[in-house]
């Protein structure tokens, strides 16, 4: 656990010196929609950094509810790894979708391979500033 820390921390530090623009972003997503009985779930507010690293690539990580994760985002997908609220290792591989410059919906599918977690299909809408 602490060499993938160090790990983290070092492409965090990384990404941060060389990238570009650095945006905010403010997102909604709604957890586990595969398995919601009556329509969604109710959303959670996730806030995070954006890092343009050039050639249409991004870098950055979010953070709601005690889950963190450090994606890697190209135009149209996404990956990601990072620790759920219970401290566990969780990856994401995703679609996006950008509906303005700033606008962009995100489809991800939640690998919970590391624990006894179910994976999970999880949307969101988020907003860069």
């Amino acid at each position: 656990m602490k060499n993938m820390k160090t790990i983290l921390s070092t492409l965090i530090l990384a990404s941060v010196m060389f990238a570009g623009a650095i945006s905010p972003t403010l997102s909604l997503r709604f957890n586990d929609i595969s398995n919601a009985d009556n329509g969604l779930p109710s959303p959670d507010t996730v806030l995070g950094l954006k890092m343009d690293l050039g050639d249409n690539i991004s870098a950055g990580f979010d953070s709601n509810k005690g889950d963190f994760r450090v994606y890697l985002e190209r135009s149209f997908v996404t990956f990601g790894m990072g620790n759920n609220s219970d401290d566990e290792p969780h990856f994401t591989v995703g679609a996006n979708m950008s509906y303005l410059s700033n606008l962009t919906f995100n489809f991800d599918y939640v690998i919970n391979n590391l624990n006894d977690d179910e994976d999970q299909l999880r949307m969101g809408l988020s907003v860069s500033f």
